[in-house]
């Protein structure tokens, strides 16, 4: 319904009108928070605010100025150029902004009002001047929200915004300082003050040193840092229940999650902010120590007055994290032994316990207050003698069961004192430590002679300090009693619904049951599709489930089609006397398996497929779920799952299907229709090449997405050898049209040649847009070519992240650069493993993963890569698997004995013949003193190069032979394509055996790695 209201205002407005005044939104929500709070203090000070709304305005135009960003609060500038094309948001974790949080995500609604692109000029003037007289309006609606106040007569609103604009000129938000101090802690993350100080830069060096601080780069990780922890903090809510993704669908990183996958998220966004904060911290500690190095040139007391100064900055932020974390311990326990309304005995001393556990976090505050010496510049600030008069004496009394109710009432007035107190003290010590640097920075460039600094500050020597990741844990879900009693989710819920039919009898289950039927909508689309069963509709989610309720019919009128996009199918579906549960398998797009849990004593049963029906009848237990853990009963017991394979590798879904025209029809549904950022998408393209109708699919997807790079990759990929060149000539056309398009640029480049020009084409574009998926994955494998490991694998990473239909190559790849780095490391395959099936049984055939990785025959690689040649053919004589192809390798790998390789030569010629052994029995025979030419001639027909790379193979060892110089000889090689002289290299290694050249050992390792990977970039 908002997307067809869109439609309606884009109608009258333009396109862009709607989507820049949602851009607006944001920092008007984030100033709308920040305006409530400078009422709230006015109030609390006995002064009103007479226009709220225009202290929200003054605060979006502070914001801008302390960010250094013009853009902030104000109307994105379109482009001249391809207008239709510019996107103001990225794709959103949950729903922004908080007022429009039952509303589709930005980015799609922006989708929305410029699928079809109405251009019209953009009315910036206020929305006031709709309103007869909106300065009436303004401070009528003020008042009403400071209505519990105590009624006072508002000043001028010149006074209030002075009195604003006298909080946002405080020293910490000089726009100099690129947002260093705005909402983040420089000193939360040391435990000791000395740990907040870099290393000093000599004497001659600190005004250089001086002059280098705040750079531009410093604003771009605070930036990264702030939207990278907005996203941990919304992939955290989402895992916790406490918010709702935006139309049910996770996305991060410009992909869809899974609920399972966000773990991994969660932590890889750590990583990443820890990363960043590392830059930051690092530079606020260069800050640190360049203005002391500055303050030791000076002498007359100023390092110990700086020293002093950041010491109570550090206690005061500590001291109170740890109240307001304490805080938040106690309001969680508080929360969760109140969720039903009733608090238990037992409930009642944990809440107790939690109490006196803030009532500590008070207490060290005051304890250390004699203690604390602050220098007169802090005692001006906070307008008070000594920090013990400044601190309100704590006259609260822990916890007990005796006066819990007063106590409970009381708490948050002291929690609040002391959070302010401790707030104040915070602010003052940071701003005057960044004057007094200002002051000391100023006094060494201008060689002036300070006077006398005051007394520094001090500190105790010992107090309490919580370190980041330290806090107090929270209960996250409630217990199940408690769930029980407020029904909070499904088997709580369902459980009180079983009392209560226990309680009204049969009745109330038997007249719920009349008339309806359910029908659970299974889509194996990578595609979102809205659904209509009769009356009942439903829009479900990529490999995800919903149930519907319909009114039971001799027939059901199905449809289906893409969200918001053409229709897919519809028919009539037929009902069964007496039945009252169906499936429906949108399009019959997902192969169907049911299979049987088995529990306790209970025995197996072989799984059934049930090929791709669209629609069945439900005779499983369950539907498109795991299958609980354990069920009740001595004996055990069985359950019928029914699963759809939608969401899996493509090879695996086609066979589980008989015959081919099952296969065409699945192939051709998710080439046409899943989303290109699927995880399989081009796996399903790629196999659906061989379709006849393949041309007019990916005409299709074109014609809906023209500028999706995954499409114009597969059409310059699959063209014809006479159509490419036409492809890539309209490719190019439209780089050049949109010349700020990075998506183009990227598919422009991949028809660049020479291989060597394409190279530096991807590396040049990489440097112009470093943060781009494509591109990183490009530029990656350009530096894998080269065997410049350390450059190839952040690039990579990135593209792991972010280009999901590639994610299960990059994944082993990855692994593979990861291994050639750290060898030891295996830290990262768990987490690479859980995208890529390809890595998983790759996994299996490590050493240390032993055969209960996977088959029997996995040991017999286990012991060929530990080169215990004997043990690995015995293992696939024993597994009976593969026997022939261990035996071939083994041959050909170092130290294999005589009648080994003379076991190998024996073998039919087909037996245990592939890429791989064809190449290494090519050396070999070459070692061995043997005719290789049958198997170049294998080779030259198995390829796509007629032999040419064998021929130059051989050519290759016949010159290193004849003593001929390396490097001539390497000539040999360079006209083959890049994949064959992986391969011939190999054989190289294989002919020459211990006398290769470690340069081309290590060149080997380089093309092979790349042989499979040249269509990727």
């Amino acid at each position: 319904m908002e997307l067809q209201a869109d439609l309606v205002a884009v109608s009258l407005t333009g396109s862009d009108a709607l989507i820049h005044a949602l851009h607006k939104l944001g920092a008007a929500d984030q100033a709308w928070d920040r305006a409530l709070g400078f009422v709230g203090s006015e109030l609390q000070q006995g002064r009103g605010v007479r226009d709220v709304f225009a202290v929200q305005l003054r605060i979006v135009a502070q914001m801008r100025a302390i960010l250094g960003d013009p853009q902030y609060g104000e109307i994105p500038q379109v482009p001249d150029s391809d207008p239709h094309a510019h996107r103001v948001f990225r794709n959103e974790l949950a729903q922004p902004p908080r007022m429009w949080a039952t509303h589709p995500a930005n980015s799609e609604r922006e989708a929305n009002a410029k699928r079809v692109y109405v251009a019209s000029a953009i009315d910036a003037r206020s929305a006031w001047v709709l309103f007869a007289d909106a300065g009436a309006i303004r401070e009528r609606m003020s008042t009403h929200l400071a209505r519990s106040a105590k009624a006072v007569e508002p000043p001028a609103m010149d006074e209030s915004l002075r009195k604003l604009d006298e909080q946002y000129g405080r020293a910490f938000l000089d726009r100099n300082y690129r947002g260093a101090y705005l909402g983040r802690s420089v000193v939360r993350h040391a435990a000791k003050v000395e740990d907040l100080y870099g290393v000093r830069p000599a004497a001659d060096r600190v005004v250089d040193e001086l002059a280098a601080l705040y750079p531009q780069t410093l604003a771009d990780d605070l930036e990264m840092w702030r939207r990278l922890a907005e996203e941990k903090a919304a992939l955290e809510a989402l895992r916790d229940g406490a918010m709702t993704a935006a139309g049910g669908v996770i996305r991060h990183g410009g992909r869809e999650l899974k609920r399972s996958e966000l773990p991994q998220a969660i932590e890889e966004l750590g990583e990443q902010i820890e990363a960043v904060s590392e830059r930051v911290n690092n530079h606020d500690r260069r800050c640190r120590a360049a203005h002391l190095a500055a303050a030791a040139s000076l002498g007359s007391g100023w390092p110990e007055y700086l020293q002093g100064l950041l010491s109570v900055l550090h206690y005061a932020d500590h001291a109170e994290a740890d109240v307001t974390d304490a805080h938040g311990y106690f309001g969680n326990v508080f929360a969760v032994v109140t969720a039903d309304g009733k608090v238990s005995s037992r409930e009642l001393k944990r809440l107790i316990e939690a109490g006196r556990v803030l009532h500590a976090a008070l207490t060290a505050v005051q304890e250390p207050a004699q203690e604390i010496v602050l220098d007169r510049t802090l005692t001006r600030r906070l307008n008070a003698e000594s920090w013990r008069v400044a601190l309100e004496e704590l006259k609260l009394p822990p916890p007990t069961e005796e006066n819990v109710q007063g106590w409970l009432q009381n708490v948050d007035s002291w929690v609040g004192s002391a959070h302010h107190s401790l707030s104040t003290l915070r602010l003052a010590a940071l701003e005057q430590l960044l004057l007094a640097e200002a002051q000391v920075a100023r006094f060494v460039r201008e060689r002036m002679k300070p006077a006398q600094a005051p007394p520094a500050s001090k500190v105790p020597a010992q107090y309490g300090t919580l370190l980041p990741g330290k806090e107090r844990p929270r209960q996250r879900k409630l217990g199940l009693w408690d769930r029980f009693q407020i029904a909070d989710g499904l088997w709580p819920t369902l459980a009180r619904l079983g009392v209560a039919a226990v309680i009204v009898g049969g009745v109330f289950v038997a007249a719920g049951a009349v008339g309806e039927s359910s029908v659970v909508v299974y889509n194996g689309l990578g595609r979102t599709v809205d659904v209509g069963i009769g009356d009942a509709k439903a829009t479900v989610q990529p490999f995800q489930h919903v149930v519907l309720t319909v009114a039971q019919e001799s027939n059901y009128a199905v449809n289906a089609r893409i969200a918001g996009g053409e229709a897919l199918e519809a028919f009539d579906a037929q009902a069964e006397s007496g039945l009252s549960r169906y499936v429906y398998n949108v399009a019959g797009a997902a192969p169907l398996v049911e299979w049987t849990a088995s529990y306790g004593q209970a025995s197996n049963v072989p799984d059934r497929p049930l090929g791709a029906p669209r629609w069945i009848t439900a005779g499983a237990d369950v539907l498109f779920e795991e299958p609980p853990e354990q069920i009740r009963g001595d004996a055990g017991g069985t359950r019928r799952v029914l699963t759809g394979l939608g969401d899996v590798m493509p090879q695996r879904a086609l066979a589980m299907l008989e015959t081919d025209a099952q296969r065409n029809t699945v192939l051709a549904l998710h080439a046409r229709w899943d989303n290109s950022r699927s995880r399989y998408a081009l796996y399903w393209l790629t196999l659906a090449r061989a379709l006849p109708d393949f041309d007019r699919i990916v005409a299709a997807r074109l014609a809906e997405a023209p500028h999706d790079v995954l499409n114009l990759r597969v059409e310059q990929d699959f063209a014809s050898a006479d159509a490419r060149a036409d492809v890539c000539r309209r490719h190019g056309t439209l780089a050049a049209a949109v010349a700020d398009n990075p998506d183009l640029q990227y598919v422009a480049a991949r028809c660049v040649s020479p291989e060597s020009a394409q190279d530096e084409k991807f590396l040049e574009l990489h440097g112009r847009w470093p943060r781009h998926p494509w591109l990183s994955m490009a530029a990656g494998y350009v530096h894998a070519g080269r065997a410049k490991w350390p450059d190839a694998l952040p690039l990579l990473e990135n593209a792991h992240r972010n280009v999901p239909p590639l994610t299960e190559q990059l994944a082993v790849d990855i692994a593979r650069i990861n291994r050639l780095l750290t060898p030891d490391d295996r830290k990262a395959l768990p987490r690479l493993s859980a995208t890529s099936e390809q890595l998983q049984y790759l996994r299996m055939l490590e050493p240390d993963a032993g055969a209960a990785g996977g088959a029997e025959w996995a040991s017999a690689y286990h012991a060929l890569a530990r080169g215990k040649l004997d043990a690995a053919v015995a293992a696939a004589r024993k597994a009976g698997s593969d026997e022939a192809r261990i035996l071939r390798l083994a041959a050909a790998s170092d130290g294999a004995e005589a009648a080994l390789i003379d076991q190998a030569f024996a073998l039919p010629p087909d037996e245990g013949m592939d890429e791989s052994t064809q190449w290494a029995m090519l050396g070999l025979a070459v070692r061995t003193g043997r005719d290789p030419a049958a198997y170049a001639r294998a080779i030259g027909e198995a390829g796509a190069d007629d032999g040419r790379g064998a021929r130059a193979a051989l050519a290759f060892i016949d010159s290193v032979r004849a003593g001929n110089n390396p490097a001539v000889a390497e000539r040999a090689l360079h006209d083959v394509m890049p994949n064959i002289r992986g391969q011939a290299y190999a054989a190289v290694t294989v002919a020459l055996g211990a006398n290769t050249p470690e340069q081309w050992r290590t060149t080997a390792k380089r093309l092979l790695f790349t042989a499979e990977r040249p269509y990727l970039r």
